[in-house]
């Protein structure tokens, strides 16, 4: 690679997003005190440094006093509520591979299990963007699937496996658009397309919605009918094998 005179200005470079994640959950605060914020204040300041040396998305985790991460709603929407604030500019993206501990009497009501229970979360604000990353022993895409509709969640989601990807749009818990690769599929087609992934990655972004509508289907009526496409495929193929 060649560089010419001048060419690594910034006024010279392309546009680009960058993504910083100032709150290091994999580390203690121990092992890099100078770097890692513990406090509400401390955490927005990070936030608000890395805003000014030119980040644009903020990964967030939170933790607390002691320096644990923490698991509790209330301590997500207190630092949310503060980096609205404090860098209303930014992208606000959630680690959603945490899950939420009930809090208070008869929270545990509020989760249907371990590998729903975060997506049923009230974050409010809202974040931008939520990003897990997933396969069958944390959360399949049925679950995924039921969590949304539940909670009645306006959003886009975009699954990706294998190079290949597929982007839903919700409207009050109820895919209305989807969208398989570059848009040579769409609608209920490619809303099963994905039924028989078994692992890749997801995104969550609660500030996008779509108003067309290429599904001719309820949630739950393009799941039950996506399982039943993939009982007959999956039959198919054992059939074939028997054959053989």
């Amino acid at each position: 690679m060649q560089f010419l005179d001048d060419s690594l200005l910034p006024e010279t470079q392309e546009k680009l997003v960058i993504t910083v994640a100032p709150y290091g959950p994999e580390w203690e605060p121990a092992d890099f005190p100078e770097d890692i914020p513990v406090t509400m204040e401390a955490q927005a300041q990070k936030a608000l440094d890395c805003y000014n040396a030119g980040a644009t998305v903020l990964h967030i985790h939170v933790r607390e006093l002691d320096g644990t991460g923490s698991k509790r709603l209330s301590k997500f929407n207190e630092l949310l509520a503060m980096l609205r604030e404090v860098v209303p500019d930014m992208i606000l993206q959630v680690g959603g591979s945490i899950s939420f501990a009930p809090e208070g009497d008869g929270a545990e009501a509020k989760w249907l299990s371990d590998e729903a229970r975060h997506m049923l979360a009230d974050l409010k604000p809202a974040p931008d963007q939520v990003t897990i990353a997933v396969n069958t022993t944390q959360m399949n895409i049925m679950d995924l699937f039921q969590s949304l509709e539940m909670g009645h969640k306006t959003c886009s989601l975009t699954l990706s496996n294998k190079g290949q990807s597929c982007k839903m749009y919700f409207q009050d818990g109820q895919v209305n658009h989807a969208v398989f690769g570059n848009g040579e599929i769409k609608g209920d087609d490619a809303v099963y397309k994905t039924m028989g992934w078994t692992d890749g990655s997801f995104a969550i972004d609660f500030t996008q919605s779509s108003q067309e509508q290429t599904t001719t289907k309820s949630t739950q009526g393009l799941l039950m009918e996506g399982l039943r496409l993939l009982d007959e495929s999956n039959r198919g193929a054992e059939e074939n094998v028997l054959d053989s």
